[in-house]
């Protein structure tokens, strides 16, 4: 349900959260995003530091995805030239580069690629499919051939499991043994199916379909890698999913009279922040909100632990600091052309929220869209260590 809020939520706050100790190599944290600056509205990708608010271009040109190295050394993105003439070749390249925008290299290039994951071991992740250009349904074309690839730091590729060319929302288990995405199965030139959640095993490419719920999206990994906690939208609300990974089974986490949506587990690993609105049914539109959306962080059962503030513009995305200090919101408002018009523009903006509390600050006017990725740089002070754990599969 994708719907812009008006209004104002009262929640209340059960727990304040303690925010870890900060590590960061730089005053403030870096926010890396896509959008524009002042009066160039070229795409490109962009860092921020929250302390400056001021942006840096770190690549020029259009971004379908981004992600940080898991040690925060590196940018790697998924970049595409814009259509220059009546055929548009949908191939895309998966960089990365330094945060000030040194050291490019290219690491994976030749196919459509749509979401990159960042793995602890230095390696990514990416959906890969064979279109490579716009393709006319009317001929009856045949379905292309997808998967997800892992490609090392040096460029070095591995095909791990045969995919829906629908595929994103990639994400890694932090000690990264296991990888959930998100798919939709069937034709894109005929009919799709609800969205579902997938669970692949990175050394043997084994895949499992999650049961129990459908039209699931926006996984997010616990930090001990047992759950999985994700978003449904459908005629019986928009709520949270617990998808327990040794059954890949999901149970839904009713809240009434709540719709939410972006979930984002906590660095600690043992909460989550999402977008929470107040809603009631509608017969129109299954459920209509009746407040603006607010920023609230929840125990992975779905219990409240803290109200962040309440945010005034559709969110579409959602991102924690690496010390767990702080939550970055991106998304925007539609501003008509005229009163009354359904024509006019967008006003993207985004926030941040401290969980130590004191409003939302708006950390950029001049800087825009989200919708290509939105993640705070890793700030450990050496590479982490991660310990490979055994988890039971029944």
């Amino acid at each position: 349900m994708r719907t812009r809020w008006i209004g104002a939520a009262a929640v209340t706050a059960a727990l304040v959260l303690t925010p870890l100790p900060a590590t960061a190599r730089v005053p403030g944290h870096e926010l890396a995003f896509t959008g524009w600056v002042g009066d160039d509205v070229r795409q490109r990708l962009l860092v921020l530091d929250t302390a400056t608010q001021e942006p840096r271009t770190v690549a020029p040109g259009g971004i379908a995805d981004l992600v940080w190295s898991a040690d925060g050394s590196r940018l790697a993105w998924i970049g595409f030239q814009e259509p220059t003439g009546s055929v548009v070749d949908t191939a895309t390249t998966l960089y990365s580069a330094r945060p000030d925008g040194t050291g490019r290299r290219t690491l994976f290039a030749g196919s459509s690629l749509g979401d990159v994951a960042a793995a602890p071991d230095g390696s990514f992740a990416v959906a890969r499919s064979d279109v490579r250009e716009i393709v006319d349904c009317s001929t009856h074309p045949p379905v292309p051939a997808a998967d997800i690839t892992l490609v090392s730091p040096e460029g070095r590729a591995r095909r791990l499991t045969p995919t829906p060319v629908g595929t994103f929302d990639l994400q890694f288990s932090r000690d990264g043994r296991d990888l959930v995405w998100s798919s939709s199965d069937g034709d894109p030139c005929g009919s799709t199916g609800w969205p579902h959640l997938n669970l692949t095993d990175v050394d043997t490419g084994a895949t499992r379909v999650v049961t129990g719920a459908r039209s699931l999206q926006s996984p997010t990994f616990s930090g001990d890698g047992r759950t999985v906690i994700a978003s449904t939208s459908d005629e019986f609300g928009q709520d949270l999913v617990r998808v327990d990974v040794a059954t890949a089974a999901a149970q839904r986490v009713e809240t009434p009279g709540f719709a939410e949506e972006h979930p984002v587990v906590s660095p600690s690993g043992d909460a989550v922040a999402v977008v929470r609105t107040a809603v009631v049914p509608d017969p129109g539109t299954y459920f209509r909100p009746t407040e603006d959306p607010h920023v609230v962080v929840l125990d992975l059962r779905g219990n409240l632990l803290q109200d962040l503030g309440q945010v005034h513009l559709g969110v579409d995305r959602l991102a924690w600091s690496s010390d767990g200090s702080t939550v970055a919101v991106a998304g925007d408002n539609f501003v008509p052309s005229e009163p009354g018009s359904d024509v006019g523009s967008a006003d993207p903006a985004i926030w941040s929220f401290s969980v130590a509390g004191g409003g939302p600050v708006r950390l950029s006017s001049t800087a825009g869209f989200a919708s290509a990725g939105l993640a705070f740089r890793p700030t450990f002070p050496d590479p982490p260590t991660i310990e490979r754990r055994t988890r039971g599969r029944r």
